[in-house]
């Protein structure tokens, strides 16, 4: 990019911006970071008056940055329209889920106490043909099986 030179320079003829030989060695690109005066170009360039087209062009940078301003905005609404929905539907489906639990444990509930109610206790007595010196020994077979209770729920 070629840079004219500063405003009122002796140097500033048609011929300085065509021959870059020519041109203002006051220009930052032509100065060293080190250099002293480098701060003298700044103050000088703020004191040019800016033009129309400057204007213009700063005037559309800001139209074009509300623009993309509003799409966002309006990208962000309805993203927020959209959580609020899906947020909505996760809340009915833990409602849901909720009084489907809910329904579940009173059923499991009703199961056990009907369960404990109808439990049957079966006693069995095991009775032995032949028990070896049984009477003798005094030993009736009962001492060998004692009487068990069967836990059996339906």
């Amino acid at each position: 990019m070629l840079h004219l030179p500063e405003y009122n320079s002796p140097s500033c003829s048609s011929t300085s911006i065509l021959d870059p030989l020519k041109r203002d060695l006051t220009h930052p690109s032509a100065m060293s970071e080190t250099e002293p005066h480098r701060h003298l170009w700044r103050r000088q360039r703020l004191q040019v008056p800016l033009g129309v087209n400057f204007r213009q062009q700063q005037l559309q940078r800001a139209m074009n940055t509300l623009q993309r301003m509003k799409v966002t905005a309006a990208a962000m609404k309805m993203k927020t329209k959209r959580m609020k929905k899906s947020h909505k539907k996760a809340k009915v489906a833990l409602r849901r889920m909720e009084a489907e639990y809910t329904k579940l444990r009173a059923e499991s509930r009703h199961a056990l106490e009907e369960s404990e109610r109808t439990q049957v206790y079966y006693d069995t007595t095991v009775t032995l043909l032949f028990c070896p010196g049984g009477s003798a020994a005094g030993l009736s077979p009962v001492d060998y099986f004692p009487r068990t209770s069967l836990n059996i729920s339906f």
